[in-house]
Protein backbone atom coordinates (compact mmCIF):
# COMPACT_ATOMS: atom_id res chain seq x y z
CA UNK A 1 0.00 0.00 0.00
CA UNK A 2 1.28 3.41 -0.87
CA UNK A 3 2.50 5.36 2.17
CA UNK A 4 -0.01 8.10 3.12
CA UNK A 5 -0.15 11.63 3.85
CA UNK A 6 -1.22 14.79 4.26
CA UNK A 7 -0.09 18.83 3.89
CA UNK A 8 -1.12 21.64 6.07
CA UNK A 9 -0.48 25.53 6.61
CA UNK A 10 -1.93 28.12 8.91
CA UNK A 11 -5.34 27.41 6.87
CA UNK A 12 -5.93 24.21 8.56
CA UNK A 13 -6.36 26.31 12.21
CA UNK A 14 -5.74 23.86 15.02
CA UNK A 15 -3.37 20.42 14.70
CA UNK A 16 -2.92 17.19 16.64
CA UNK A 17 -2.05 14.38 15.63
CA UNK A 18 -4.18 11.50 15.32
CA UNK A 19 -1.81 9.05 14.32
CA UNK A 20 -3.22 7.94 10.92
CA UNK A 21 -1.40 9.50 8.58
CA UNK A 22 2.81 8.35 7.65
CA UNK A 23 3.88 11.59 6.51
CA UNK A 24 3.02 15.24 6.39
CA UNK A 25 4.35 18.32 5.03
CA UNK A 26 4.22 21.72 6.56
CA UNK A 27 4.76 25.32 5.28
CA UNK A 28 7.40 27.07 6.46
CA UNK A 29 8.28 30.64 4.42
CA UNK A 30 7.17 32.36 1.48
CA UNK A 31 9.04 35.00 -0.03
CA UNK A 32 12.31 36.16 1.70
CA UNK A 33 10.58 36.89 5.42
CA UNK A 34 7.34 35.79 5.60
CA UNK A 35 7.16 32.62 8.06
CA UNK A 36 3.86 30.53 8.04
CA UNK A 37 2.00 32.24 11.84
CA UNK A 38 1.33 28.15 12.67
CA UNK A 39 4.87 26.87 11.93
CA UNK A 40 6.14 27.05 15.50
CA UNK A 41 3.05 25.91 16.77
CA UNK A 42 3.04 22.92 14.31
CA UNK A 43 5.67 21.39 15.62
CA UNK A 44 5.24 19.57 18.63
CA UNK A 45 2.26 17.68 16.70
CA UNK A 46 4.57 17.13 12.85
CA UNK A 47 7.34 15.60 15.30
CA UNK A 48 4.86 12.61 16.00
CA UNK A 49 4.65 12.09 12.62
CA UNK A 50 6.61 9.31 11.31
CA UNK A 51 8.20 10.87 8.16
CA UNK A 52 7.94 14.51 7.91
CA UNK A 53 8.72 17.83 5.06
CA UNK A 54 8.70 21.60 5.33
CA UNK A 55 7.96 23.53 2.16
CA UNK A 56 8.52 27.07 1.05
CA UNK A 57 6.16 29.00 -1.45
CA UNK A 58 8.41 30.69 -4.02
CA UNK A 59 8.00 34.18 -4.92
CA UNK A 60 8.96 34.87 -8.83
CA UNK A 61 9.76 38.92 -8.03
CA UNK A 62 11.70 38.20 -4.99
CA UNK A 63 15.47 37.30 -4.95
CA UNK A 64 15.73 33.96 -5.13
CA UNK A 65 18.64 33.07 -3.69
CA UNK A 66 17.78 34.95 -0.04
CA UNK A 67 14.39 33.16 -0.27
CA UNK A 68 16.81 30.04 -0.11
CA UNK A 69 18.50 31.25 2.83
CA UNK A 70 15.47 32.51 4.79
CA UNK A 71 14.05 28.81 4.11
CA UNK A 72 16.69 26.82 5.19
CA UNK A 73 17.39 28.78 8.03
CA UNK A 74 14.09 28.49 9.29
CA UNK A 75 13.50 24.27 8.64
CA UNK A 76 17.23 23.17 8.99
CA UNK A 77 16.92 22.43 12.83
CA UNK A 78 13.46 21.20 13.30
CA UNK A 79 13.86 17.53 12.31
CA UNK A 80 12.95 17.02 8.53
CA UNK A 81 13.33 14.59 6.40
CA UNK A 82 12.94 16.43 3.25
CA UNK A 83 11.96 19.73 1.37
CA UNK A 84 9.88 21.08 -1.13
CA UNK A 85 9.28 24.28 -3.49
CA UNK A 86 5.81 25.00 -4.14
CA UNK A 87 5.54 26.88 -7.19
CA UNK A 88 1.91 28.15 -8.48
CA UNK A 89 0.48 31.13 -10.04
CA UNK A 90 -0.85 33.06 -7.37
CA UNK A 91 0.96 36.44 -6.46
CA UNK A 92 3.46 35.64 -8.89
CA UNK A 93 4.23 35.32 -13.03
CA UNK A 94 5.05 32.41 -14.17
CA UNK A 95 7.13 33.11 -17.69
CA UNK A 96 11.02 32.61 -18.18
CA UNK A 97 12.10 34.72 -15.76
CA UNK A 98 10.28 33.24 -13.03
CA UNK A 99 11.62 29.57 -14.15
CA UNK A 100 15.13 30.89 -14.04
CA UNK A 101 14.40 32.39 -10.90
CA UNK A 102 13.03 28.94 -9.31
CA UNK A 103 16.31 27.39 -10.97
CA UNK A 104 18.24 29.55 -9.07
CA UNK A 105 16.46 28.84 -6.08
CA UNK A 106 16.74 25.46 -6.59
CA UNK A 107 20.43 25.09 -6.49
CA UNK A 108 21.30 27.28 -3.98
CA UNK A 109 18.89 25.25 -1.61
CA UNK A 110 20.55 21.83 -2.89
CA UNK A 111 24.13 23.80 -1.91
CA UNK A 112 22.68 24.51 0.88
CA UNK A 113 20.73 21.55 2.70
CA UNK A 114 22.21 17.75 2.94
CA UNK A 115 17.95 17.00 2.60
CA UNK A 116 16.11 15.66 -0.60
CA UNK A 117 14.24 18.69 -2.07
CA UNK A 118 11.07 17.77 -4.39
CA UNK A 119 9.18 20.17 -6.40
CA UNK A 120 5.29 20.84 -5.89
CA UNK A 121 3.34 22.12 -8.94
CA UNK A 122 0.61 21.02 -11.16
CA UNK A 123 0.78 19.05 -14.51
CA UNK A 124 0.40 22.04 -16.55
CA UNK A 125 2.29 24.62 -14.74
CA UNK A 126 5.34 22.12 -14.77
CA UNK A 127 4.90 21.16 -18.57
CA UNK A 128 3.90 24.85 -19.68
CA UNK A 129 5.93 27.39 -17.62
CA UNK A 130 8.63 25.30 -16.70
CA UNK A 131 10.16 21.98 -18.62
CA UNK A 132 9.10 24.71 -21.87
CA UNK A 133 12.26 26.77 -20.54
CA UNK A 134 14.47 24.39 -19.10
CA UNK A 135 14.07 20.32 -19.83
CA UNK A 136 16.35 20.26 -16.25
CA UNK A 137 12.90 19.86 -14.59
CA UNK A 138 12.10 17.03 -16.19
CA UNK A 139 13.99 14.93 -13.92
CA UNK A 140 13.82 16.37 -10.65
CA UNK A 141 11.52 14.63 -8.04
CA UNK A 142 7.99 15.73 -8.25
CA UNK A 143 5.19 16.47 -5.65
CA UNK A 144 1.98 16.63 -8.23
CA UNK A 145 -1.10 18.56 -7.22
CA UNK A 146 -3.46 17.28 -9.42
CA UNK A 147 -6.95 16.41 -8.29
CA UNK A 148 -8.48 14.06 -11.33
CA UNK A 149 -10.88 12.21 -8.47
CA UNK A 150 -8.45 8.96 -9.60
CA UNK A 151 -8.27 6.66 -6.37
CA UNK A 152 -4.98 7.04 -4.58
CA UNK A 153 -4.31 3.64 -4.57
CA UNK A 154 -4.02 2.81 -8.22
CA UNK A 155 -4.25 5.89 -9.91
CA UNK A 156 -1.26 8.48 -10.75
CA UNK A 157 -0.88 12.37 -11.31
CA UNK A 158 -0.05 13.52 -15.34
CA UNK A 159 3.41 13.64 -15.50
CA UNK A 160 3.87 14.60 -19.28
CA UNK A 161 8.00 14.27 -20.28
CA UNK A 162 8.96 13.61 -17.02
CA UNK A 163 10.71 10.84 -15.79
CA UNK A 164 8.20 10.27 -12.80
CA UNK A 165 6.07 11.30 -9.48
CA UNK A 166 7.30 11.09 -6.31
CA UNK A 167 4.40 12.55 -4.21
CA UNK A 168 0.59 13.42 -4.95
CA UNK A 169 -1.60 15.58 -3.72
CA UNK A 170 -4.35 13.56 -5.14
CA UNK A 171 -7.14 15.80 -3.25
CA UNK A 172 -8.02 18.92 -1.05
CA UNK A 173 -11.02 17.28 0.05
CA UNK A 174 -10.35 15.89 2.96
CA UNK A 175 -12.18 15.74 6.06
CA UNK A 176 -10.20 18.23 8.45
CA UNK A 177 -11.90 16.18 11.42
CA UNK A 178 -10.46 13.27 10.51
CA UNK A 179 -6.85 14.05 10.34
CA UNK A 180 -6.97 16.33 13.64
CA UNK A 181 -7.02 19.72 12.12
CA UNK A 182 -9.86 22.51 12.76
CA UNK A 183 -10.33 23.62 8.72
CA UNK A 184 -13.42 21.32 7.26
CA UNK A 185 -11.04 20.30 4.23
CA UNK A 186 -7.27 19.36 4.16
CA UNK A 187 -5.14 18.46 1.35
CA UNK A 188 -4.25 14.58 1.37
CA UNK A 189 -1.33 12.99 -0.51
CA UNK A 190 0.32 9.53 -1.66
CA UNK A 191 3.88 8.55 -2.42
CA UNK A 192 4.90 6.62 -5.05
CA UNK A 193 5.88 3.52 -2.98
CA UNK A 194 5.21 1.83 0.22
CA UNK A 195 6.01 3.28 3.59
CA UNK A 196 9.09 1.54 3.63
CA UNK A 197 10.50 2.71 0.54
CA UNK A 198 9.60 6.18 1.63
CA UNK A 199 11.09 6.23 4.55
CA UNK A 200 14.50 4.41 2.87
CA UNK A 201 14.49 7.38 0.11
CA UNK A 202 14.06 10.03 3.22
CA UNK A 203 15.38 8.72 6.37
CA UNK A 204 17.62 6.09 5.88
CA UNK A 205 19.44 7.25 2.70
CA UNK A 206 20.19 10.37 4.63
CA UNK A 207 21.49 8.81 7.54
CA UNK A 208 23.94 6.91 6.56
CA UNK A 209 27.61 7.20 7.45
CA UNK A 210 30.37 8.64 5.73
CA UNK A 211 32.21 6.29 3.52
CA UNK A 212 35.59 5.87 5.37
CA UNK A 213 37.62 6.26 2.56
CA UNK A 214 36.34 9.74 1.54
CA UNK A 215 37.40 10.87 5.34
CA UNK A 216 40.75 13.09 5.02
CA UNK A 217 42.06 11.28 8.40
CA UNK A 218 42.11 7.87 6.54
CA UNK A 219 43.82 9.07 3.06
CA UNK A 220 46.59 10.74 5.18
CA UNK A 221 47.29 7.61 7.01
CA UNK A 222 47.41 5.13 3.91
CA UNK A 223 49.37 7.73 2.34
CA UNK A 224 52.08 8.38 5.32
CA UNK A 225 51.99 4.34 5.22
CA UNK A 226 52.82 4.29 1.84
CA UNK A 227 55.93 6.64 2.37
CA UNK A 228 56.96 4.36 5.74
CA UNK A 229 56.61 1.30 3.46
CA UNK A 230 58.76 3.08 0.52
CA UNK A 231 61.14 4.21 2.74
CA UNK A 232 61.36 0.16 4.21
CA UNK A 233 62.63 -1.08 0.84
CA UNK A 234 65.08 2.46 0.74
CA UNK A 235 62.51 3.89 -2.06
CA UNK A 236 62.21 6.93 -0.13
CA UNK A 237 64.80 7.01 2.47
CA UNK A 238 63.41 9.96 4.38
CA UNK A 239 60.97 11.42 7.68
CA UNK A 240 58.60 14.21 6.54
CA UNK A 241 59.68 17.58 7.26
CA UNK A 242 57.14 19.91 8.14
CA UNK A 243 57.10 21.96 4.49
CA UNK A 244 56.65 18.15 3.18
CA UNK A 245 53.89 17.66 5.89
CA UNK A 246 52.10 20.99 4.32
CA UNK A 247 52.46 19.89 1.44
CA UNK A 248 51.21 16.57 2.11
CA UNK A 249 48.07 18.36 3.41
CA UNK A 250 47.09 20.49 0.87
CA UNK A 251 47.37 16.85 -1.68
CA UNK A 252 44.93 15.12 0.27
CA UNK A 253 42.59 18.27 0.71
CA UNK A 254 42.58 18.20 -3.00
CA UNK A 255 42.12 14.41 -2.96
CA UNK A 256 39.24 14.92 -0.48
CA UNK A 257 37.48 17.20 -2.78
CA UNK A 258 37.52 15.40 -5.57
CA UNK A 259 36.41 12.73 -3.79
CA UNK A 260 33.63 14.93 -3.09
CA UNK A 261 32.53 15.56 -6.42
CA UNK A 262 32.96 11.70 -7.73
CA UNK A 263 31.07 10.06 -4.76
CA UNK A 264 28.79 12.94 -4.10
CA UNK A 265 29.48 12.97 -0.55
CA UNK A 266 30.73 15.05 2.26
CA UNK A 267 34.47 14.95 3.04
CA UNK A 268 35.84 15.71 5.90
CA UNK A 269 38.19 18.39 5.30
Amino acid sequence: MRARGMDISHYQGNFKYKGNRDFIIIKATEGWSWTDPRFEEYLPEVQKVPIRGAYHYFRTGMDPLAQADFFWRTVKDHGFHFLAVDYEKTNNTLDEDGELNLWAFWLKLASLSNLPVVLYTSPYIFRDNLCKHNKGWESVPLWMAHWNGLDQENGSPAVFDASGWLLWQWTNAGRGSDFGVSSDTVDLDVYNGTVEEMRVRFIKENVMPKKIWTSKTIIFFVLSILVAVAGYFGFADFQLSGDQAEILTIIVSVIGIILRFITKEPVEL
